[in-house]
């Protein structure tokens, strides 16, 4: 299901460090969930045409939001990540993972709090 995907990502990350210091949500963020920082993973939308039955195509929307004293600190990290998945591309239970997008951001909430996004492609034989 798209929670194991999701959870397959974030471990695929977290295994290289690259979420240390942040919390991990799926799927959805409110204020009430958390004030310091956070990843959150959720799915891209639809699977698309290029999901059949024995290998699929999902795609993954991964948002960072920082505190207001940490954006440079953050847009880093999210660099690293994007080099990390560039160069360490297989996972446990993951066949491919790919950055689809550069990191756009940092785009600021009313509170001063600087988030980002990555658009992630994830091949897997199921989620």
């Amino acid at each position: 299901m798209s929670a194991t995907l999701l959870q397959r990502v974030s471990a695929h990350l977290a295994a290289a460090n690259l979420l240390d210091g942040y919390d991990v949500q799926y799927f959805r963020y409110t204020d009430a969930n958390a004030q310091g920082p956070l990843v959150m993973l959720r799915m891209a939308g639809s699977e698309g045409a290029l999901t059949d039955f024995t290998v699929q195509y999902p795609d993954v929307t991964m948002i960072m939001i920082a505190t207001p004293t940490t954006a440079v600190s953050a847009s880093e990290r999210m660099r690293e990540i994007v080099k990390f998945m560039r160069d360490d591309f297989q996972g446990d239970g993951l066949l491919y993972i790919e950055p689809l997008s550069a990191v756009m951001g940092p785009y600021y909430m009313e509170d001063g709090r600087p988030w980002f996004q990555l658009e992630i492609r994830v091949i897997v034989n199921d989620h």
